[in-house]
């Protein structure tokens, strides 16, 4: 990761060697570099990178004019980057793909239980039960099964979206270091 990169989130770092080197005014005259960087992942409060012209890595820690605060990891930060570049309509086009899946899956579910009801009322030949009867049925029916049902494979969709709109978002982060 580039320090750039680390920058076009919000993020900047500084230590004392980069103020007595004066690397922003250098940049600012010169033009930017990359640098290599490496962050703990649990927290952006710090990052090293190898120090220009002597050995051994600096210790950057993030600046108090920085977008987030030390505590959160890299991915939250992400997260606030792409909530925050993402347009009106971006969100508003989400939102309504998400009410409209969960529509269908309503709808999906009631069909299934309008169908059992009308095959189980094809199949039944006894006598209609009670209201107090069909309770009980239905209570013992609810303590017989009590487990959860498995975890629906829209989970597992859902996982594969975050991860490829992750994906978007670090290329986007990482294309903005490099331009």
């Amino acid at each position: 990761m580039s320090s750039w990169a680390v920058c076009d989130v919000g993020l900047t770092y500084e230590s004392e060697v980069i103020n007595d080197e004066q690397w922003t005014a250098y940049a600012r005259n010169y033009g930017s570099w990359n640098i290599e960087a490496r962050h703990f992942p649990g927290s952006v409060s710090r990052i090293w990178t190898p120090h220009i012209g002597s050995t051994g890595l600096l210790d950057l820690r993030l600046s108090e004019q920085a977008r987030a605060s030390k505590e959160q990891t890299l991915e939250e930060v992400l997260d606030a980057f792409m909530y925050r570049n993402a347009s009106k309509a971006d969100i508003e086009h989400a939102t309504t793909v998400l009410k409209v899946e969960a529509a269908q899956r309503v709808k999906k579910l009631v069909a299934g239980a309008k169908t059992e009801t009308q095959s189980a009322l094809e199949n039944y030949d006894g006598e209609k039960p009670t209201i107090s009867e069909t309770r009980k049925m239905e209570q013992q029916g609810n303590d017989a099964s009590a487990e959860r049902p498995a975890a629906d494979a829209s989970n597992d969709e859902c996982d594969e979206a975050y991860v490829e709109m992750m994906r978007g978002v670090i290329a986007k982060a990482t294309l903005g270091a490099n331009s």
